[in-house]
């Protein structure tokens, strides 16, 4: 089983960075118009979720998805500010981001492995927030396939914090990032199908 659950951590990591390898085709070829105070969260904020959830999981099999993930992230965020394939943020984004670097900055601050826990939970949802919005409003703006990718790499991760079960908030990081990758991928497929009616 343990050597099962190494396999799937490792495929999942390795079913994530595909997720990210067709995001960015899509913005090269610019098929997608991404939100950039999401991808700004993420690609500056996933370096910290990783570290909080390596204080947390210690154990690499749990740890690698994210790390992947933090690594892809900022790669994608960097290559989206250097093409300037993104939406112009609104007001209510903007803010999104200042709440999410104070959530970011209390974390550091307070330096309590539940708080931190917790406002890692906090961020997760902070950063999916513009990108529900503008998806919901321009379900064009995104691409579902990336996204169902995603969602199959953190079901994979899910198992692997099962097999190798230590303390319930391990799962807190993997089960949020399903639930949210999957709404994305629900307001992709939804709204586009919708439009298609239309």
């Amino acid at each position: 089983m343990n050597s099962f659950a190494i396999a799937l951590g490792v495929l999942a990591g390795l079913v994530q960075l595909a997720g990210y390898w067709l995001y960015n085709k899509k913005l090269s070829h610019s098929e997608i118009n991404p939100n950039v105070i999401t991808w700004a969260i993420w690609g500056l904020g996933s370096v910290i979720a990783v570290i909080i959830y390596k204080d947390l999981a210690n154990d690499w099999v749990k740890e690698f998805l994210p790390t992947v993930c933090a690594i892809a992230a900022f790669a994608t965020f960097v290559h989206m500010m250097v093409r300037g394939s993104f939406q112009r943020p609104d007001r209510l984004e903007i803010e999104l981001l200042i709440l999410d670097v104070m959530v970011v900055v209390y974390w550091v601050v307070s330096d309590n492995p539940f708080l931190s826990n917790v406002f890692l939970i906090i961020d997760i949802q902070i950063s999916f927030a513009p990108i529900l919005r503008s998806t919901w409003r321009f379900p064009e703006t995104e691409d579902p396939k990336p996204w169902l990718v995603w969602s199959l790499a953190y079901t994979m991760l899910t198992a692997v914090v099962i097999m190798r079960w230590e303390k319930w908030w391990d799962l807190l990081l993997p089960v949020n990032y399903l639930i949210l990758h999957l709404a994305v991928w629900w307001l992709c497929r939804k709204n586009t199908a919708s439009a298609a009616v239309v």
